[in-house]
This record gives structure tokens, sequence and C-alpha cells, in this order.
């Protein structure tokens, strides 16, 4: 008798886990899947989106309307019918065993996942099944959800970025909050989270890095973002622990400690890298800024690379499949991109021995910022989200991850994309008074970038941008976002 991908799913679980907006701008709304092509509406998945109360678990939901309202029907026609030739492309690319990309890094498994879910998840039930079940086998006894490196084996770690992204992956899968098992793995994952969350005093505190166990302490915007994403979209499952079991959550506060440092605001930031130059204002950078040169240059504490999302200077590793650009190909402020760095840029100095480090607030960064104040509870008019939020007005565009060129673009659109979604804004009004829908030219930009095997990828390989299931799965879940 055949064994359905749905009953493995619940037998694995069971036998991994047995080791021990709030932004008022935005309204109350469930994330939905997109509709078919063909109009049938995919069964609800059970996340919220940044801007919403906990949904109840199993709650019905209709079929998806707002988009008709929110974007021109041509293009949403479009970007439907680009979404679903996009899920086929990326189901397809999925391995036997469940995963997608590299296997030690089950955060990509997870969001290509998360993006079949948020797309369609009627039709890829199976694929939604099977990636699971290989997520929940990276669950650890402490909680974390990620691939632990072996010694000499190259590969794996990366437990908080991991465990970040897989926690919120899981919890938008309809049966999320009502399989013990699943419901366990994002508890523990939660409490794993919040203890990562560094709370010394000093330029980190109140930030995240990659992993808990670190030569240095070490913090960055990158990981803090994903991680307080995860924690605000799985608020939910605190009222399901068992009686008197501990709730866990980050200090909000400290969290927000850790946004100042790294937002280019004199009002709450009196660094040296801080600029006065008034196209900065408001706008995040990847790290406290006094941190990191020898990092950045391959010296002692160098990092062997980062992952995805990793928005900081240092290079992607190679590998046979996605080899390293040549030194400055396709760079920020080359030749081939010029004047992609703000003029404001300010030079600061490294650590003893190190080299300057020019430091500038830049696109996905500062949306990752914004999204990172609306998860800490700020409303509209804090000085802190409108300073961000003018930071994007004055350098809004699509042509580029702004600052950044080419580097980290698809990250840059899935950011932008749940970011202005949980602002509710339909229009982003420029300095000049002009207004643009940013719903509508969004999903064309993603729709005239994918490819003519249905899939997106990036030509510049940074923060592994080069492997199109990575970027076809943020372009999914940017256009989900948009058509929310």
């Amino acid at each position: 008798m055949k064994t359905s991908p749905s009953l493995m799913l619940s037998l694995l679980l069971a036998a991994v886990l047995a080791v021990p907006s709030a932004f008022g701008m935005g309204g109350i709304k469930s994330e939905q899947p997109l509709a078919t092509s063909s109009g049938r509406a995919p069964e609800a998945a059970a996340e919220v989106e940044p801007s919403a109360a906990p949904a109840a678990a199993e709650a019905p939901a209709a079929a998806p309307t707002a988009a008709s309202a929110k974007v021109g029907p041509d293009t949403a026609a479009a970007a439907r019918e680009a979404a679903a030739k996009a899920a086929a492309w990326l189901a397809a690319a999925q391995q036997p065993d469940g995963h997608w990309g590299m296997a030690e890094t089950p955060a990509l498994t997870a969001l290509a996942m998360w993006a079949l879910q948020r797309t369609d998840p009627a039709t890829y039930a199976d694929q939604i099944a099977a990636a699971a079940a290989f997520v929940l086998q990276n669950a650890q006894p402490d909680g974390s959800i990620f691939f632990p490196p072996r010694p000499g084996v190259r590969g794996g770690g990366l437990a908080n970025y991991n465990t970040a992204i897989c926690l919120s992956a899981l919890h938008s899968l309809p049966n999320a909050l009502t399989d013990p098992a699943i419901l366990r793995a994002m508890q523990n994952a939660r409490a794993y989270l919040a203890g990562t969350q560094y709370l010394d005093e000093g330029l980190f505190r109140g930030g995240i890095g990659y992993d808990p166990e670190q030569p240095a302490p070490h913090a960055d915007l990158s990981n803090s973002h994903m991680v307080y994403e995860a924690m605000h979209l799985t608020e939910d499952i605190e009222d399901l622990r068992a009686e008197g079991e501990k709730r866990a959550d980050l200090d909000w506060d400290a969290a927000l400690d850790f946004l100042a440092q790294v937002q280019n605001l004199p009002e709450v930031n009196t660094n040296a890298w801080v600029s006065s130059q008034p196209d900065d204002l408001g706008g995040f950078i990847y790290r406290p800024a006094a941190v990191g040169a020898a990092e950045r240059r391959g010296g002692p504490g160098a990092r062997r690379g980062p992952p995805p999302g990793a928005q900081d200077a240092a290079a992607t590793p190679a590998s046979p499949r996605f080899p390293r650009l040549p030194e400055g190909a396709s760079g920020v402020g080359t030749e081939a991109h010029p004047g992609t760095r703000p003029a404001g840029s300010v030079a600061v100095a490294g650590p003893a021995g190190g080299h300057p480090v020019e430091v500038h607030p830049y696109g996905s960064m500062t949306y990752a910022g914004l999204l990172s104040l609306i998860y800490a509870h700020l409303g509209p008019d804090d000085p802190r989200v409108q300073a961000a939020r003018a930071w994007t007005q004055r350098h809004w565009t699509l042509a580029e991850n702004p600052g950044m060129g080419p580097e980290g673009l698809y990250y840059f659109f899935n950011t932008l994309s749940k970011c202005m979604a949980a602002m509710g804004d339909e229009t982003v009004t420029r300095p000049d008074g002009t207004t643009v829908p940013w719903r509508d030219d969004l999903l064309e930009r993603l729709v005239a970038l994918q490819r003519p095997d249905a899939s997106w990828c990036n030509d510049n390989n940074r923060w592994w941008e080069a492997d199109p299931a990575l970027v076809t799965s943020y372009t999914l879940l940017a256009i989900a976002s948009a058509l929310d």
C-alpha cells in the first residue's frame, strides 16, 4: 500500500520531535494563497501578515479578492499566470528527499515550501508535505532547526538564520496550529530564538547574528529582522503552550536599541558614522558600523561566507554550481554601476589594523529595518518610522537595489513587498509629489524579469542569488504580498 506524503509527514514529525501589526496603517488581514489561473480558491493558510492579529487555526477563508481593488486586472492576471508557471517550475526542481538547493541549509527548502504554500497549496500539497518533513528532520534538541556543521566537512551551521526562516515557513502551513508535532517544533524554535538575542550592553544589544556561539559578539540587521519577523508572525502559538509552561518572546525594547544603532538618524544614533546628508536620513545599514572591517577583508574572525540575505561586504563562497564572481564584477560604485553608492557615504575607522569601512544606507536593509520597526510595535507617527519611510520615498526605484545595484536584488524585492503591504500604503509619494502604484509597478517588473523557463535568477551571484530556486522562491513570495 502506498503511503501518502501527508501521512508520511505526520509519522515523521512524531519521530523527529520525540526528542526533548500591529502596525495601524495596514488594518487586519490574513495571509492568503494566490488564486490559481483557473480561478480556484486553494485552501487558506493559517499564517498572518505582519499587520495582522493572530488568526484562528483552520479558519475558513474566501477566495482572495483584494487584488482586484488594489492591482489593475491585466497586471494581476499576468502576475498570477507568471506565478503559476513559476510554481510548476519550482515544484519540478524539488529533490526526491524533499529539499531544494543545498541540503545543509534547510532555510532554502523552507523558503520554497513557503512560496508554494502562498501560491497554490492545493496543487502542490504533496511537495509542501515532503518539504515540511525535510525541514523537520533538521529540528535539534535545543529547538533550533538547522544542519549542524561536522568537523572537516563544509556546510551546515547558521543556526539562527535557518531556524528563523524555517519557523516562519512552518507557520504558513494550514495545520500549523493543530498538528501537535508541528506546533511543538515551532514553540521549541521560538524558545531557541528568544535565547539567541544579544542582551549585553553595547552596540549589539537587542540584535541577533548567524549563530549563538561566535568568537566575538556579533549581530546584524539581516539576521535580526528575520528573527523579528519569525517571532512576530508566530506570536499566536504562545497561547497554545501547556499550562504553566514558560512563554518565549524577544526583548522588543532591546530590539529597538539595536535598530537605533543601524539607522542613520541622529535623534537616536550618535555613532560617528551617522551622516548629516539629507539623502541618507532614516536609512538603515547592515550592522553597527564601527565593527566588522576585519571580517569584510577576510581577517581574523571572517565567516565562511554569507547565506542569502547576508547584506555585508563578504564575497559569496565559490562552488562548482555557483562560481564566485570576479572581484568588482557588477559591484557597487564601479564603472559598471556608477553612482549607486550615495554621495553622503561616510568612511569610519575599522578595528585596529583594519581598513576603513565605508558606510551608507541602502534599499534592502532599509526595508528590513522599517519592517523591524513595525514588528517592534512602533506606529506610523513614530519619528523612526517616518524617517525610514521618507528614505524609501526619496530612493524609490525597482531598477536596482538602491545603493547596491544588482546585488541582492530579489531579496530587496521580497523585503520591499512585505514592508509595503505591512504599512498599508497603496502608493509611494516621491519628493516631487508624483505617486507610484507600487503593487502594479512591482508586479510588472517581476513579470518582465521572468526567464523563458518560468524561473527567476540574478546574473549577479552575491548572496547566492544565482540559485534559481532561491530567487524564484523570493519572487513568488513578493508576488503573493503584492497581490494580497
